[in-house]
C-alpha cells in the first residue's frame, strides 16, 4: 500500500461500559466514568447467546484513569511500530471517551467530570500534550 503512495491510519478506542464481563480480561466488570447502566444497550457474546443486555459498569477510580490513558498511548505506539501512518483516537458513538463527555454516563465530581463546554477535554487526556499540535497539524494537512 505504501509503495503505491497510500496511507493507512488505525482507530484506537475503548468500549468502556458497552461490554460484558465475558469479553473482559479475567471476566471483570466493564468500566465507565460512573456506574450507570446504559439504557437499552446490548452486546453480542456468542452465536448461542445472541445479544445480551449490558450490565451496570464499575466506575473507574481516579487512580485508574492514568492506566486507561496509558492503554491509548501503548496502542498508538504499537500502531506506529507496525507501520501505520497515523492514529485516530475514537471519541464518539458511546465508547469510553464519549462516556466521559456525556452527562448521562458521567456523574463524576472529581477532576474527570468536565463535560460540555470543552468537548475535547477527554481527548486531550489521552493525547500527550507534546503530540497535540503535531497531530492537529498532520490532520489539517492530511484532510
Amino acid at each position: 500500500m505504501h509503495e503505491a503512495g497510500g496511507r493507512i491510519h488505525l482507530q484506537v478506542w475503548h468500549v468502556g461500559r458497552i461490554s460484558y464481563p465475558q469479553l473482559q480480561p479475567y471476566g471483570e466488570t466493564p468500566v465507565a466514568p460512573s456506574a450507570i447502566k446504559p439504557k437499552g444497550a446490548q452486546t453480542f457474546i456468542t452465536a448461542e447467546s445472541g445479544m445480551i443486555d449490558i450490565l451496570e459498569p464499575r466506575a473507574l477510580t481516579t487512580d485508574e484513569i492514568p492506566a486507561m490513558v496509558e492503554q491509548f498511548r501503548i496502542g498508538a505506539e504499537n500502531a506506529k511500530r507496525a507501520g501505520f501512518d497515523g492514529v485516530e483516537i475514537h471519541a464518539a458513538n458511546g465508547y469510553l471517551i464519549d462516556q466521559f463527555l456525556r452527562s448521562d454516563s458521567n456523574q463524576r465530581t472529581d477532576e474527570n467530570c468536565e463535560r460540555g463546554e470543552d468537548e475535547q477535554h477527554g481527548v486531550k487526556h489521552v493525547q500527550p500534550a507534546e503530540d497535540q499540535q503535531q497531530a492537529s497539524d498532520h490532520l489539517k494537512s492530511f484532510w
